[in-house]
């Protein structure tokens, strides 16, 4: 994969592409909307020490590859779905899985305005962007 990824990288680059790699995104234990119908709350949740610890390694060989190109940029999507200690089923009322780890529409547009930053650099623009967590 690295490999792959790295030919990959140098040849858009070669032409004047930008890139922008997300990183693994974490997943659940239960599927969140069933979870969240049986009124279980926080225990649809996951520890984010332990999405680290499963997304990790693919995580840091994608930093790697990513860390010798210029016009590629790594976004850890974790910091979207995740606080400091708990990975979250649903966030202010809105569940942010369809399932164990697919997104809902509603995680998927709040996840654009996160990304609004990284969108921005990719079409050229001024990083003018707030990330956004709501």
């Amino acid at each position: 994969m690295q490999s792959s990824l790295d030919a990959m990288l140098t040849t858009l680059e070669g032409i004047g592409v930008r890139v922008v790699v997300i990183a693994p995104t974490p997943e659940l234990v239960f599927s969140a909307p069933q979870c969240l119908a049986l009124g279980r709350g926080s225990q649809c949740n996951v520890a984010r020490a332990s999405s680290e610890k499963y997304v990790g390694d693919s995580t840091a060989a994608l930093a790697e590859v990513i860390s010798r190109h210029p016009n590629a940029r790594l976004v850890q999507v974790m910091d979207f779905f995740c606080d400091a200690q708990t990975c979250f089923a649903a966030r202010d009322g809105k569940t942010l899985y369809s399932d164990l780890d697919h997104m809902t529409a509603t995680a998927s547009r709040e996840l654009g305005r996160f990304l609004s930053p990284e969108l921005a650099w990719l079409r050229g623009k001024p990083e003018t962007a707030a990330r956004i967590k709501d």
